[in-house]
């Protein structure tokens, strides 16, 4: 996931769209039982399924705050997160929600069991 030519590009692209189909499939789910959750755009750090903020949040530093597992390299202009175990082989981006973590963790299961 680390590079600009257009194979990277395309991968990027193309896990975008699979955590934006997950995504609304947790955010419609959760919303359905009366809660809120949205994720967020890594590209812009703005959410995807609500109104954008006055600033966009930053899923790297965010992930590398919550989580010392993880590091971060600058190329150019971009951060990228290391994952402990994949490196850079991963695609970092943030859902946010007002369900408790066991019914997020229970939506999540349904939606994997699919």
């Amino acid at each position: 996931m680390v590079g600009l030519s257009k194979q990277v590009n395309q991968e990027r692209d193309a896990k975008l769209e699979l955590f934006v189909e997950w995504g609304r499939l947790v955010v419609d789910r959760i919303k359905s039982i009366g809660m809120w959750a949205d994720i967020m755009d890594p590209a812009s750090g703005f959410p995807i399924f609500s109104e954008a903020g006055s600033s966009p949040y930053p899923d790297v530093q965010g992930t590398q705050m919550l989580s010392s597992r993880f590091y971060v390299q600058n190329i150019g202009c971009c951060h990228i997160l290391f994952h402990p175990t994949w490196q850079s082989h991963i695609y970092p981006s943030t859902l946010f929600t007002t369900a408790p973590a066991h019914i997020l963790e229970k939506v999540i299961l349904q939606i994997v069991d699919k």
